[in-house]
């Protein structure tokens, strides 16, 4: 609906005029009296009587609508990118531009004009034809606009998905998916100043070259989703943060030996993944990415300390609108660091976590009342966690919990089983190095899902009263595990048993619980290597 995209653009204009308003100084004004127009046009849509309507005439208008408010969109973010590239030029260059910039500045003005014209013509032809919006409009349901809106806000992904030749379409495409030729594509493409979305989903022959990502710049100014994760870069380039606009990034190279900090200068940015194995503890400032809501790196990443403010700016870099950080070193769990990601939903941690045990800095892990998603991972180069009883403090309202490589030297199960709210708890690849795993009474009073994998576990139990609301056990290669717990079969609950390369004792007493009386609808899947 036009509604949704006039939305966008307006809470879009409001960030740069709060912002980044010194990118669009000389239109200012301009912006200031379009932003006005789509408000008013944006109360005028949510407000339309539902009365009768011709249908083939209401639809025009709308697309009218949708249409000039995307054109405005294109003239103010090419505006911006013009500005925000002139700036990172050297001294000589700057000058050599500054007629460039005026004829750009007075380009934009004009054409912001004549936008706002526009949508004063398509309201008097409204009245003119006496368009009304009536209950024949095919409407969505609240549930459904929300979370359209959410994605063209989050990753602006409608696609034109295309296959071999592209090159006559793409000059007028919006967003592209790409399944084979990607490099191709890119290569022989000239520009196509509308495009916003690129999504690479198959393989590619060889990776995204320094000599393709200028073509990117040049020929896709205003892009704001690439992912390229099929197709991976040979590195990533100090110039990225020319892709001012982008909102999604997903990037993926397995040569990359830095990590460049000018990516942290994408001030639009929602959502970055990066996978780069050569990458070694890289220092990513999100306290310059405002907007950031989803950041994943494959590996050891560091945060910064936050910026030291005035009383006045207090909280001038708290990222409310964080949820998602994976992985980070456990050197940047620090409070003063938590305490900016007021909103955090999901952690991921990898590294020494013995020595940070030790030294207290995973009692931070507490500050994070609204954490719900946890992993911990053990760098393979450090020591075992000798334990989760000393020096670590879960997040009060944590409800998954992932430990991987820990080889933790005291079985977990006992500190696990006090957290309140834990619904799913994953054991995976030596997390747990003893022989026996000890499930004590009344413990894990929520937990729902259990998954054990790759564990020299040799006996399982579990005491009367403990894990009353589990419902699924997943058992896959803990091959030296001989038997299930026997109070298992009598968790109410309990209903789907899932077992991988198991022990043919484990197989044994698994279909026993299967033809056991109140065991009708119980689900048991066996997968033999």
């Amino acid at each position: 609906m036009a509604d949704a995209v006039i939305s966008l653009l307006s809470s879009n204009l409001t960030r740069i005029l709060s912002q980044q308003a010194d990118l669009i100084l000389g239109v200012e004004d301009e912006v200031k009296s379009l932003q006005n127009q789509l408000k008013l046009t944006q109360s005028y849509l949510q407000s339309l009587p539902q009365k009768r309507n011709d249908q083939a005439i209401m639809v025009e208008f709308i697309n009218q609508v949708r249409n000039a408010a995307r054109e405005a969109e294109d003239t103010i973010d090419a505006y911006v990118a013009t500005v925000y590239r002139q700036r990172r030029e050297s001294f000589l260059f700057r000058l050599k531009g500054e007629l460039v910039r005026l004829l750009a500045r007075r380009r934009a003005a004009e054409e912001i004009k004549a936008i706002n014209s526009r949508f004063e013509e398509i309201f008097k032809n409204k009245e003119r034809f006496d368009i009304q919006i009536g209950d024949q409009l095919p409407m969505e349901d609240d549930s459904l606009m929300r979370r359209r809106r959410l994605i063209i806000e989050e990753t602006d992904v409608f696609l034109e998905v295309l296959g071999h030749d592209c090159s006559s379409s793409l000059l007028n495409s919006r967003r592209l998916g790409l399944h084979s030729n990607i490099l191709k594509h890119i290569s022989s493409t000239p520009s196509a100043t509308k495009l916003r979305s690129i999504l690479c989903f198959g393989l590619d022959e060889r990776q995204l070259s320094s000599n393709e990502w200028k073509l990117l710049y040049k020929s896709f100014p205003l892009l704001r989703v690439l992912d390229v994760w099929g197709a991976g870069v040979e590195a990533i380039p100090n110039e990225i943060d020319k892709l001012i606009h982008q909102r999604y990034l997903r990037l993926k190279s397995l040569t990359a030996q830095t990590l460049p900090a000018s990516i942290c200068n994408l001030w639009n940015l929602q959502t970055l993944e990066v996978i780069a194995p050569c990458i070694d503890r890289p220092r990513i400032d999100i306290w310059k990415m405002q907007e950031l809501r989803h950041l994943y790196f494959h590996g050891q990443a560091v945060l910064p300390e936050p910026p030291i403010l005035k009383a006045k700016d207090s909280t001038a870099n708290v990222l409310s609108n964080l949820l998602t950080l994976s992985c980070i070193s456990p050197d940047s769990c620090k409070e003063s660091v938590f305490s900016m990601l007021p909103n955090l939903l999901k952690l991921g941690i990898n590294g020494d976590l013995e020595k940070h045990r030790t030294n207290l800095t995973l009692k931070n892990l507490s500050k994070l009342n609204h954490l719900q998603t946890l992993k911990l991972e053990r760098d393979r180069r450090c020591e075992e966690l000798i334990n989760l009883r000393d020096g670590i403090k879960f997040p009060p309202n944590l409800t998954k919990l992932t430990l991987l490589e820990t080889q933790l030297l005291e079985d977990p199960m006992d500190v696990l089983g006090r957290l309140p709210n834990l619904q799913v708890l994953k054991l995976k690849n030596a997390a747990y190095g003893g022989r026996d795993l000890c499930c004590s009474g009344n413990g894990f009073p929520k937990l729902q899902v259990l998954k054990l994998v790759n564990l020299a576990i040799r006996c399982w139990t579990i005491s009367e009263g403990s894990m009353p609301s589990l419902r699924s056990v997943v058992i896959n290669r803990c091959g030296n595990l001989e038997g299930l717990p026997s109070a298992l079969p009598n968790i109410p609950a309990f209903e789907e048993l899932e077992l991988w390369s198991p022990h043919v004792s484990l197989v044994k007493e698994a279909k026993e619980i299967e033809m056991s009386p109140g065991k009708e609808k119980f689900k048991l899947v066996i997968y033999q290597s």
